[in-house]
This record gives structure tokens, C-alpha cells and sequence, in this order.
């Protein structure tokens, strides 16, 4: 007894005495929102339309060549002795055509995700730097919730909605336009 009599006051000493924790302060921020206005979102979006248009314009202008070969061979006898070859010419045109056009896609789809890689790195550093200023213990992100989904099938459905963790947010928490104002503001 006389044990417990001593361990309780100590105990409730260490207790006072230890400063109680400060509540976290939480944010939330649409990191979709802020790359979509980002002042460089434009040139990457613009890149990769002129790359597709490139892949594009080439593919056309390989197509004109095949159908012009395609005329000559169709004006061609069946046993006409150049026939094969001719045949041969236009099948292999026509893989590199398609292959060209193929590759040219794959490197703009390619550099378009670098580019707004880049953008989401240059952003998530805003948010970081901003947040910590403000002494921000976490920030989630937050889609606009007045987006629809619009799954197209359940697993669809199932992504769209884990990219949504954040159910509900007190406006006073949600630091997007600070932060867009920071981005535009570093131009």
C-alpha cells in the first residue's frame, strides 16, 4: 500500500510535468487541379499533340505511297513476272509504315508521362514546401468531389474509387489555391 502510495503521485507527476501533444494539422490538396493549371502543363500537353500529329502526318503520307503502289500492282496482270516482287515491296511498306507510325506513338505517349512526371514532382514540391511553412503534419489528396466517377465496369470502378481517399475535407483545410497561387507565381 504504502508502494502504491508513492507510484501514483510519481506517476501523475511525470504526467503534468510531460507537455501534451500538439494536435496534427492535416490538409488537403487536388494535385489533379494544380497540374492541369500549372504554367508548363500547356508545353507538355502542346508536345505531345505536334508528336502524335508528326506520327500521324507521317503515316498518311506512307499510306499515299502505298496506295499509289497499290495501283500499279492492281493494273498488273496476274502472272505478270514483276507482280511478285511488286507485292512483296508493298507488304513490307506497309510494316513500316504501320511500325513507323507505332514507335512514333509509343515515344510520344512515353515522353508526354515524363513531362507530366515532371510536372507532378515540380508540384508535389510546392506542396511539401508549402506545408511546411505553414507546419502542416499531413496532406492528403483530394479530388474535386464534385466530379463524377463514371466507372465503365466494377474493376473501374473499384480504381476510381481508391483514388478518392479522402471522403470529406473541411474547406478550411483545402490548401489547392495556395499553392496554385505559389506555382503561378514562380513563373
Amino acid at each position: 500500500m504504502r508502494l502504491l502510495t508513492l507510484i501514483v503521485p510519481l506517476i501523475l507527476l511525470v504526467v503534468m510535468a510531460t507537455p501534451a501533444e500538439a494536435a496534427s494539422k492535416v490538409a488537403v490538396v487536388d494535385m489533379a487541379k494544380i497540374i492541369r493549371e500549372h504554367p508548363r502543363h500547356n508545353v507538355v500537353e502542346d508536345a505531345f499533340r505536334k508528336a502524335s500529329q508528326a506520327a500521324e502526318d507521317a503515316a498518311k503520307a506512307g499510306r499515299t505511297e502505298l496506295e499509289a503502289l497499290k495501283k500499279k500492282i492492281d493494273a498488273m496482270l496476274d502472272n505478270e513476272p514483276g507482280r511478285p516482287l511488286r507485292e512483296k515491296q508493298y507488304q513490307e511498306k506497309l510494316n513500316r509504315v504501320k511500325f513507323n507510325f507505332e514507335w512514333a506513338r509509343q515515344v510520344a505517349v512515353r515522353e508526354y508521362a515524363r513531362g507530366l512526371e515532371s510536372l507532378y514532382r515540380a508540384v508535389r514540391s510546392q506542396v511539401m514546401a508549402y506545408a511546411k511553412e505553414q507546419g502542416i503534419d499531413l496532406v492528403l489528396h483530394e479530388t474535386d468531389p464534385s466530379l463524377p466517377m463514371k466507372p465503365q465496369n466494377p474493376d473501374d470502378y473499384e480504381l476510381k474509387r481508391l483514388l478518392r481517399p479522402v471522403i470529406y475535407a473541411d474547406a478550411r483545410i483545402n490548401i489547392t489555391d495556395q499553392v496554385l497561387a505559389r506555382v503561378k507565381a514562380q513563373r
